[in-house]
């Protein structure tokens, strides 16, 4: 594609077109990488009318965007950015079960609300519930999320917040671990984020959490 065609292009796209694209070539998995799974409204779908990213859905009619060729020759005029080699790639079913694994949400500790157990306010299970439910709300159609906790502070809470959602007929599943010395082994299974209720910095799962690169968040931050 000649310089002049390829700068029309870029000309009609937003900051926010650019951006998806560049998150789409940092998955590194070519033109079968994953991308944003919603179903193509918004800035996926103006990319794909553009020609710049594809659509593939798999026998369970999960669908998964993915730059096209146009998309990386756009890329790499801008800056450089070169299609990984095929033996690099994720095939589309194997992209969209990583993609549709269950989003792993951890909850870290509290000292401040251990030393307060049996005066936590109705303000502290709203936070709690409050959390959880934004983040079962973003979450992908077709994705579950599994939060994984101890028995102490914040956990108590998000206990019976899947508890509740179970009822409410949402994929929520619970790992619980009642022993401190399990702590590292749970954090090195992973999650896509660490959630921290109190300003105490979420004691030691958080700790563990921002060394194995887990994502640490406060509640006031989702």
């Amino acid at each position: 594609m000649d310089s002049s065609t390829l700068q029309q292009i870029i000309k009609g796209l937003s900051p926010r077109m650019l951006e998806e694209l560049h998150r789409l070539a940092a998955r590194g998995q070519g033109t079968s990488g994953l991308g944003n799974l919603r179903m193509g409204g918004g800035t996926e779908g103006a990319l794909y009318r553009r020609g710049l990213i594809g659509k593939g859905v798999d026998g369970r009619g999960w669908t998964g965007y993915f730059l096209s060729p146009r998309g990386w020759s756009v890329l790499h005029y801008l800056n450089g950015t070169v299609r990984p080699a095929d033996p690099g790639r994720l095939d589309l079913e194997t992209a969209l079960a990583e993609a549709y694994a269950p989003y792993r949400v951890l909850i870290a500790d509290s000292d401040e609300w251990d030393r307060h157990t049996g005066h936590q306010s109705e303000a502290d299970r709203t936070l709690v519930h409050t959390t959880l439910d934004r983040i079962l709300a973003e979450l992908e159609t077709g994705r579950t999320m599994t939060v994984v906790h101890n028995a102490e502070g914040p956990a108590k809470r998000a206990y019976y917040w899947v508890q509740r959602a179970r009822i409410d007929g949402h994929p929520v599943h619970q790992e619980l671990h009642l022993d401190r010395d399990e702590l590292e082994s749970v954090v090195n299974t992973g999650a896509d984020i660490c959630l921290v209720f109190t300003h105490d910095g979420g004691g030691r799962i958080a700790e563990l959490a921002k060394a194995a690169g887990i994502t640490v968040r406060h509640a006031s931050q989702v």
